[in-house]
């Protein structure tokens, strides 16, 4: 787990895990700061004029596609 851990949304957004070097996912303490705070750019993302592209990458993922 050396390695800083960021899933990409899109090209302008990402949400890092951490940039410690001996940053632990398996740490609970360490991973819901990280979900929480990815919870939160996501709700905001719904919330924004991001919505409907938000909602036809959710419907893609579910029918199998890839990255566009």
């Amino acid at each position: 787990m050396g390695e800083s851990l960021t899933p990409r949304i899109d090209d302008e957004r990402t949400i890092g895990f951490s940039n410690n070097p001996v940053a632990n996912l398996a740490d609970i303490k360490q991973r819901m700061v990280f979900v929480l705070r990815a919870a939160k750019q996501f709700d905001d993302l719904l919330h924004s004029d991001k919505r409907e592209q938000i909602e036809q990458s959710i419907r893609d993922i579910a029918l199998g596609g890839g990255i566009r």
